[in-house]
């Protein structure tokens, strides 16, 4: 073991800006953002510094640091690996999964971390199978879909990637689907954002300063050690997706915004399982556009929370899916491409992702460091 990475706290943040150790820079360019949360995870690898990292992917936290810094991210299957141990954001979207410079080791870290659990009450029962037999595998017949809903905010480097891997798919002999519709992922966004929000007001109400964590001793009463410990020991944009989640679950807006969130996620779900009728893998670009200036969207939330655009709405799913590197833009910084799976098809994207990598010839691409 290396040592700890750096992270957004509590894993909320799109570029790991939102850490008390202060910013992670990108190893490619050091005065851009490596991606968030798992930003120092991704950033160790593409730096050289480790062969292998952990990170948490709560709506995109593993895939999106992937792509920003060249490397293999997997969100596998809700529940595939245990969570047991690690401090809870959204309950129902948590999930750990490697970080890795190809294919194959990112298959090799999640054989060793996969697996039931019965410590995790949400872990899955089903056997994870040896990703390593899904290696060198020929792809050709697949059938690969290409949602038209994926365009919001996509850069033209990284619309000219995306086209380039759907040519290297028809070029391994897969079938190519251009008019796969998903309407309801345009909705991911606000979704997640009331969903992961309201779950993380319950799940970060322990914080209290009484029985762990940082504890704000200097108020006269208990309560005002409360208020102190809480105004002290979370940060800004924590304070932010805890007010939000406070309010979508209070008294007179549960229906409004909770509620309807859930209808509309089961919705994305019932579309996904349309899909998946109709094609194997689900391709989309990770991320809207490459990494960008330190600083540049901190003040805007919202331009922040569109990072992840690409990636919420199989996270919203509860799906597999990974990053791997697609290309690199004409200023030399790295694009991802994302493959979304089935539920338990962690071997048929370890095949199809290893396939597009050998064919790509991006593997194990580092920046000069």
């Amino acid at each position: 073991m290396v040592g700890k990475a750096n992270m957004d706290e509590f894993a909320m943040g799109s570029s790991t800006e939102h850490s008390a150790f202060g910013p992670t820079h990108n190893p490619w360019d050091t005065s851009l953002v490596p991606g968030g949360s798992s930003g120092g995870s991704a950033a160790a690898v593409s730096a050289g510094e480790c062969l292998l990292a952990l990170g948490s992917d709560t709506g995109g936290s593993i895939r999106q640091p992937a792509a920003l810094c060249g490397n293999v991210g997997f969100d596998p299957t809700y529940g595939r690996v245990s969570r047991f141990g690690i401090i809870a954001f959204g309950s129902s979207l948590d999930q750990v999964g490697p970080l890795a410079r190809d294919v194959e080791d990112a298959a090799t870290l999640l054989d060793c971390i996969a697996g039931h659990d019965p410590r995790d009450s949400t872990s899955n029962p089903e056997p994870m199978p040896d990703l390593r037999h899904y290696l060198h595998r020929d792809i050709s017949g697949l059938r690969i879909g290409i949602p038209t809903e994926y365009t919001q905010g996509m850069e033209p480097a990284v619309r000219d990637s995306f086209e380039n891997a759907i040519g290297i798919f028809a070029a391994l002999g897969c079938t190519i689907d251009r008019g796969l519709s998903l309407p309801s992922s345009e909705h991911a966004l606000a979704v997640y954002y009331i969903i992961a929000p309201s779950e993380a007001s319950a799940n970060l109400a322990r914080y209290d300063g009484v029985k762990y964590g940082f504890s704000d001793r200097t108020g006269a009463t208990m309560w005002d050690n409360m208020e102190q410990t809480r105004a002290r020991g979370f940060g800004e944009e924590v304070k932010r997706r805890i007010m939000l989640g406070t309010y979508a679950l209070s008294a007179g807006y549960y229906d409004a915004f909770y509620l309807k969130a859930q209808k509309v996620r089961t919705l994305i779900n019932a579309e996904f399982e349309e899909a998946f009728k109709k094609c194997d893998i689900i391709l989309t670009p990770t991320t809207p556009g490459p990494a960008f200036p330190l600083g540049a969207k901190l003040n805007d939330p919202y331009a922040m929370y569109l990072n992840d655009i690409y990636t919420l709405p199989a996270s919203v799913a509860g799906l597999p899916a990974i990053s791997v590197p697609s290309g690199l833009t004409p200023e030399g910084l790295p694009i991802g491409l994302q493959l979304i799976g089935n539920f338990n098809d962690e071997g048929r994207i370890i095949q199809t992702a290893h396939a597009f990598e050998r064919a790509n010839g991006m593997a194990n691409e580092l920046p000069e460091v």
